[in-house]
């Protein structure tokens, strides 16, 4: 069953061409779930479900699709053969499989069968949206990603524009706030004011997110906003001075999937950063400094997988830093891809 999509809104939000989304499940509760999303987010994806995969099949020979997410257990055609389906006439469609075994058995040979990503039943759905939409390399819910924040404060500034933004880097958050398209308060950690904004706006890579709801804040700021952006670059260009030769690896933010083994449980979490050394994987799960986990992860349209082993060196509140170990050409090469990307 085919959804029309709805037209883009306006604003500075990154634009993104309708994607479709193929759900393929014998289970009804889910399938409504599924709907339940695409009523949420219908301006970004087509929303297309089949009970089975003989279904799906029909659907992919005469439909474009984008993602296909697939159940195990169904009638007539079950999900390891339209895997395999998927695998030879379809290799580059992106695919999330939804189990309900924790058998890594199960997990090695859905593995074997392409480049797929699995989700244990019962499927957290916030999870499986944010997987969604990165897998599908749109974004969504008042989040901007294509702009520096120096560019975007600057256009909220010439559109006179009241709004709070959320500005996430790696294990960093922090707030600006916006009246008239005035900077006039911010905060970040225990810093406030113009610290806080010279210090946000130096920051590299950041996801903005968007809320105009009304503000209630006092106006802390006195300065100008290219005051303040002029102070932050000149703050900025000081300290990657001092710091030029002390990290071995550039360092990159990023949002890329990850699986990750640790002894027997595997975990489905999202690096925020990314080098040749290390990454930092957001999450809320305990790992303690020191242990050592095995790593899967691709770059976005790529089939090939890439399996890193590491040991976890440091751990904040967000999530954890992890240190590689000796890497081969090919795993360079996937996180050098990864980091073009995500430029």
């Amino acid at each position: 069953m085919a959804i029309s999509p709805l037209p883009q809104g306006d604003g500075f939000l990154c634009q993104n061409s309708m994607k479709r989304i193929l759900v393929v499940d014998d289970d009804v509760g889910l399938l409504e779930k599924f709907r339940y999303l695409h009523d949420r987010y219908k301006k970004y994806f087509e929303l297309l479900t089949a009970e089975n995969g003989k279904e799906a099949v029909k659907i992919l020979g005469g439909t474009e699709i984008d993602l296909v997410i697939t159940g195990l257990s169904m009638p007539e055609m079950d999900g390891f053969e339209l895997l395999a389906y998927l695998n030879k006439d379809y290799p580059k469609i992106r695919v999330i499989v939804m189990a309900d075994v924790e058998s890594q058995m199960f997990k090695a040979r859905i593995k074997t069968l392409g480049s797929a990503i699995c989700f244990e039943k019962p499927v957290d759905l916030s999870a499986l949206t944010h997987k969604v939409f990165t897998e599908l390399q749109i974004n969504y819910g008042g989040e901007v990603r294509c702009i520096g924040l120096s560019s975007f404060l600057q256009m909220l500034k010439l559109e006179g524009k009241s709004c709070t933004l959320t500005i996430k880097t790696g294990c960093n958050t922090g707030l600006l706030y916006l009246k008239d398209g005035d900077l006039i308060a911010a905060e970040t950690g225990t810093l406030n004011s113009e610290e806080a904004a010279c210090k946000i706006i130096g920051w590299d890579d950041p996801v903005i997110e968007i809320d105009y709801t009304p503000i209630k804040k006092e106006k802390e700021i006195n300065f100008s906003l290219i005051n303040i952006l002029i102070e932050s670059q000149r703050i900025r260009d000081e300290e990657k001075s001092e710091s030029k030769n002390k990290r071995k690896h550039a360092r990159f933010n990023c949002l890329v999937a990850v699986d990750y083994d640790i002894k027997d449980w595997s975990y489905q979490n999202f690096m925020r950063n990314l080098s040749l050394g290390g990454a930092f994987i957001e999450t809320k799960n305990s790992i303690p400094v020191g242990q050592r986990i095995l790593m899967s992860f691709s770059a976005a349209n790529e089939s090939v997988r890439c399996n890193i082993a590491g040991k976890v060196v440091r751990r904040t509140s967000d999530g954890f830093g992890v240190k590689f170990e000796q890497l081969s050409s090919q795993q360079s090469n996937v996180i050098k891809m990864i980091v073009e990307q995500d430029k």
